[in-house]
C-alpha cells in the first residue's frame, strides 16, 4: 500500500490580513498530481483541515473539492480533525465524504459507518478504529482526532497540578492506543493517525501556544510499536517524532510563521508491503508559491530603500536593529514599494527586540477592514463597511 500523509492544512488561514487561500489551492492542484503520478493507494490528513473552528465558505469548498480530487473515485481520503478545527461541523459532512471517498473523524468517540462504498469498504469499526479495504489489500487503521478533556467527554484529576493533568491524559491516550492496537494483524498494514503533540519533538512558534506546559502531550511510549506507520499532525515542521519508531509528523505545506522561513515543506509518501517487509519513507518537497523573506536593515531609511529597490512577491519581514520609530509617511513610502510587508521589528539590539505593528495609524473602518478579511478571507461588503462607519462614528461623537 502507498500512502500520502499530509497535514495542517489551515485552510482559510491569514498572514497578518493576507489570505493564504490562492496559495492553499495551488498546493491541493500539486498534490493532485503527485498522487497520480506515484500512483497512491490511499491519502492520509492529519488533521487542522482549517485555520478556525468557523470556516469561511471558500474555505469549505476548497476542503470539499480537495477530498473529491485527490479521492478521484479510487482512493480513500482519511481525516482527522484537529485542535483548530470543529470536529462537530467535520462530522456534519461525513455522509457526503463515504459515497465522495472520504473516511471523516472528528472527535476520539467516533465509530466509522461499515459499509461498500465503491472502490473501498470499512467494517469492523469500533471507537477511534476501523479496517479499510482498497485495491485488494487491507488496513488497520486507529483514527485519534485531537483530543483535551472536552473532546475526550473526560475529566481528568489534576488537584491543580499540571504535571498531573499531563500524566493522566497520558494514561489515557495510551489505554485508547493499546485496546485498539491489539486488534493489529500481521497480514495487514497496520495504520495510526494522530494529532498530538509528542514530548521532545520541535514545534514552531505557530503551535507554542498549544503545547507549552505539556498538559496535553504525550511520551513517545503510547504509540504502538506493532505500526507500520504512524502519521501525525500538529507540529509545521517536517520531522520523525522524537523517539518513535515509524511516526513522522508531514508539517504544514505553507510557511504559517517567522519560525517556518528556514523550513522546506513537504508531504510523506510511506510505501509498505508486509509479504516482501518493505516500508519505505520518502519526502516530497512541495513548492511554496510565495515564501517569507526576512530582511534586515539598520536604519528605517535603509529599510525603505530596500523596499524600492528590491520589488518581490513574497511575504516580507522587515528587521530594523538600529531600532527607533517609524514615521507614517515612512511606513506608507514602505507599503507603496512592498505591497506584501508582514511586520516589522525595531529593536535597539537583540535583547530588547520589541514586534512593532505598523497599522497604528490607521481608522477605525481600517482596522475593521483588515480584522474582517483576516477572520471572514474576503472583502467587506460595502453595506456593510457603511453600517459600521455610521456605528464608529456614533461611538466617537458620544466620546
Amino acid at each position: 500500500m502507498k500512502i500520502l500523509h499530509t497535514a495542517d492544512w489551515h485552510f482559510g488561514a491569514n498572514l497578518n490580513g493576507f489570505s493564504r487561500l490562492e496559495e492553499q489551492g495551488f498546493f491541493v492542484d500539486e498534490l493532485c498530481e503527485i498522487c497520480s503520478d506515484e500512483n497512491i493507494d490511499l491519502v492520509i490528513v492529519a488533521g487542522d483541515v482549517f485555520d478556525t473552528k468557523n470556516p469561511s465558505a471558500e474555505a469549505e469548498r476548497l476542503f470539499f473539492s480537495a477530498v473529491k480530487r485527490l479521492s478521484d473515485n479510487k482512493r480513500p481520503v482519511l481525516v482527522i480533525a484537529g485542535n483548530h478545527d470543529n470536529p462537530d461541523k467535520l462530522n456534519a459532512a461525513r455522509p457526503w465524504a463515504y459515497v465522495n471517498g472520504a473516511v471523516i473523524s472528528g472527535l476520539p468517540s467516533d465509530i466509522a459507518e461499515n459499509g461498500d462504498f465503491g472502490f473501498y469498504s470499512v467494517e469492523n469499526s469500533s471507537s477511534s478504529y476501523y479496517e479499510l479495504s482498497v485495491n485488494g489489500e487491507k488496513a488497520c487503521v486507529i483514527a485519534l482526532p485531537y483530543a483535551n478533556e472536552a473532546r475526550l467527554s473526560k475529566l481528568f484529576e489534576t488537584d491543580g497540578d499540571r504535571g498531573l493533568l499531563q500524566k493522566n491524559y497520558t494514561k489515557e491516550i495510551e489505554r485508547i492506543m493499546q485496546e485498539a492496537s491489539a486488534r493489529f494483524r500481521s497480514d495487514t498494514v497496520n495504520l495510526v493517525i494522530g494529532h498530538m503533540f509528542v514530548l521532545g519533538s520541535y514545534a514552531s512558534d505557530k503551535e507554542t501556544g498549544t503545547v507549552v506546559g505539556g498538559s496535553y502531550a504525550v511520551s513517545a511510549s503510547v504509540l504502538p510499536e506493532n505500526a507500520d506507520y504512524i502519521a501525525l499532525g500538529h507540529l509545521h515542521k517536517n520531522q520523525k517524532a522524537a523517539g518513535c519508531k515509524n511516526a513522522y509528523y508531514s508539517g504544514s505545506p505553507l510557511q504559517y510563521s517567522l519560525s517556518e522561513i528556514t523550513t522546506p515543506k513537504c508531504v510523506i509518501i510511506a510505501d509498505i508491503d508486509k509479504k516482501s517487509g518493505k516500508n519505505e519513507i520518502e519526502k516530497r518537497y512541495v513548492k511554496c508559491v510565495r515564501p517569507l523573506v526576512l530582511w534586515e536593515a539598520e536604519s528605517v531609511e535603509e529599510a525603505i530603500e530596500k523596499c524600492q529597490s528590491l520589488p518581490c512577491a513574497n511575504y516580507v519581514y522587515i528587521k530594523i536593529n538600529g531600532g527607533g520609530s517609524i514615521k507614517p509617511s515612512e511606513w506608507r513610502a514602505m507599503k507603496q514599494a512592498q505591497k506584501y510587508i508582514v511586520d516589522i521589528e525595531l529593536s535597539a539590539d537583540e535583547a530588547a527586540s520589541n514586534l512593532v505593528f505598523l497599522e497604528l495609524q490607521k481608522s477605525g473602518v481600517e482596522y475593521f477592514g483588515d480584522y474582517y478579511r483576516q477572520r471572514k478571507g474576503k472583502e467587506p461588503s460595502e453595506g456593510l463597511v457603511k453600517l459600521f462607519s455610521e456605528i464608529f462614528a456614533s461611538e466617537e461623537e458620544q466620546e
